[in-house]
């Protein structure tokens, strides 16, 4: 698939308009209401200064705005910088610093995090940021601008020359994404992804998976990490599915929504399946519509995965990636033998290269 990421969602809004994209909470979201989203916020950052290659970093739990501004940024040729909710003000100054980072969507508070109060707190030693657009609250150090101000602003879109002609110039090869990543030394690096990487990546994950408009897609895992953004969000998508985000992960709350939802489709690391099998035992959930889904992020074992299957119903896939490679670079498949998909990482995805070498 050979798309930008702002034009998939356009592509998947003109095709299901009324299709249901996201489930969050009592909100139903449909694709054509995304890409308007979508659309208005992309409008808005560009009147405000944000242009092609400039860094805006998403500073959310797993909410509908994340998604949005996940589409909206790389719209304009702008570049999403994902933050880890869970940072606290030395970790964000880093990171928006070594970045550049201009502009950034958050909000005030939101359960347990506290927003705004470490932006405010970090202000001066902050280079370049200076915008922030908010789900709620408003800041007295920074210009800010909440997300209804930003649709409103940005409602005129499609009679906007200028901002028609910056979305033509989006390259399959353009960076879109920085995403920090911790090594074995020193600071997290900025890992840098084009388009075409995360778009195709997704897709063929999702082409593994047998994934079509049919599915709904529950996604535990955050946002910020590329198992959410690329592997849920942006695969989901690519299939035109329905995906339903927790904001924090509670197996008995994941478990209530595949049943409430029938979704089809779960992700998750091994510890978040785990979980999810002792709440079954503990509650007869009816998880009779899942099919498959993605467990990454660490060995799973071999009882667990058998247990996952048998018990949960659900016939996922292991994967293994590294955010360099976008991320995905070997899958277990349906028709592997059950010893290869759970004793494995399973084989290579396409247009993927592996190279064994030993110890020498």
């Amino acid at each position: 698939m050979e798309t930008t990421i702002g034009q998939l969602l356009q592509d998947k809004a003109e095709e299901h308009p009324d299709k249901e994209a996201i489930i969050f909470e009592d909100e139903r979201i449909t694709y054509e209401e995304l890409n308007e989203r979508a659309e208005r916020l992309a409008s808005f950052l560009m009147k405000r200064g944000i242009g092609r290659d400039d860094k805006v970093a998403i500073w959310l739990p797993n909410l509908p705005e994340w998604i949005i501004a996940w589409f909206a940024i790389p719209k304009i040729g702008a570049v999403v910088v994902p933050t880890d909710p869970w940072y606290k003000g030395g970790e964000i100054e880093y990171m928006f610093n070594d970045s550049d980072t201009k502009a950034v969507i958050t909000t005030e508070e939101y359960g347990k995090y506290d927003f705004l109060d470490i932006l405010e707190d970090k202000k001066e030693d902050l280079d370049k940021v200076d915008t922030l657009i908010m789900k709620e609250g408003k800041s007295e150090k920074f210009d800010s601008f909440t997300f209804e101000e930003a649709y409103e602003e940005g409602k005129n879109w499609k009679e906007d020359q200028d901002y028609l002609e910056r979305k033509k110039g989006t390259d399959l090869d353009d960076v879109t994404f920085i995403l920090y990543t911790s090594g074995t030394t020193g600071k997290p690096k900025g890992v840098m992804l084009s388009h075409y990487q995360i778009v195709k990546n997704a897709h063929d994950q999702g082409e593994i998976l047998q994934t079509s408009e049919d599915d709904k897609l529950v996604i535990p895992v955050p946002f910020s990490h590329c198992f959410g953004n690329v592997m849920s969000i942006t695969l989901m998508v690519s299939f035109g599915g329905t995906m339903i985000p927790l904001v924090e992960f509670e197996p008995h709350n994941a478990l209530e929504l595949v049943e409430k939802e029938e979704a089809t489709m779960i992700h998750g690391v091994p510890t978040m399946f785990i979980r999810e099998l002792e709440a079954l035992k503990e509650e007869d959930y009816d998880t009779s519509s899942l099919r498959t889904g993605i467990m990454a992020g660490s060995s799973c074992p071999v009882k667990t995965m058998k247990s996952v299957i048998n018990d949960l119903g659900c016939n996922v896939s292991i994967t293994y990636g590294l955010t360099e490679a976008s991320p995905g670079v070997t899958m277990t498949r349906f028709d592997d033998s059950v010893e290869d998909r759970v004793e494995t990482v399973g084989r290579v995805m396409p247009d993927q290269e592996i190279k064994t070498v030993d110890d020498q």
